[in-house]
């Protein structure tokens, strides 16, 4: 679990939570980080969907903030 293993090794170095911005474009990847770190409530979706629908990007917008993502950034 990489996503842990990265969150560990910024908290065993004592860096503030607050200091760090966590990104991915794996979805996956930003709602473990907000549902099971200290480093969520920075965690940033990065949004490379050019080719989907209206329809699916908001769905996938929504899917985000239900899972308590606050922040996505297109890319």
């Amino acid at each position: 679990m990489y996503a842990q293993q990265m969150a560990d090794d910024y908290a065993r170095a004592g860096i503030d939570p607050s200091h760090v911005w966590f990104q991915s474009f794996n979805a996956d990847d930003v709602i473990y980080w907000v549902e099971n770190t200290d480093f969520g409530d920075q965690a940033v979706a990065l949004d490379d969907q050019y080719e989907i629908t209206k329809e699916e990007f908001q769905a996938w917008h929504k899917m985000l903030a239900d899972a308590g993502v606050k922040i996505v950034r297109l890319h």
